[in-house]
């Protein structure tokens, strides 16, 4: 669970099935089947508070201030919406993610 504090979050979320080939490419069909259509992080701004919070490349957003997130639409909306502080919620997949510099 993460506290965000400032209106821009600074990560980019995408959705699971978009990320097979990239982020994904050692995760199993089980793994990528119980992700569904949740917002995955696949990008973190270096001067952002999600980098400062400690969010990582690969995090599966589960919630925003309780609310059970399903999507990356309904992720963007209400981290636009809600006020501050906001409090993220993750799964961190143990596989190893694949990226490039």
């Amino acid at each position: 669970e993460t506290r965000i504090f400032t209106a821009q979050v600074g990560v980019v979320f995408y959705k699971p099935k978009d990320l097979i080939d990239s982020l994904f490419l050692n995760a199993d069909k089980e793994l990528m089947s119980a992700l569904g259509t949740r917002p995955v992080v696949a990008f973190v701004t270096d001067d952002g508070a999600a980098k400062e919070a400690g969010i990582q490349v690969g995090y599966v957003l589960l919630k925003v201030n309780g609310i059970d997130i399903t999507d990356v639409e309904a992720a963007t909306r209400l981290i636009k919406e809600l006020g501050r502080p906001l409090v993220l919620s993750f799964y961190i997949p143990n596989i190893p993610v694949v990226t490039s510099e």
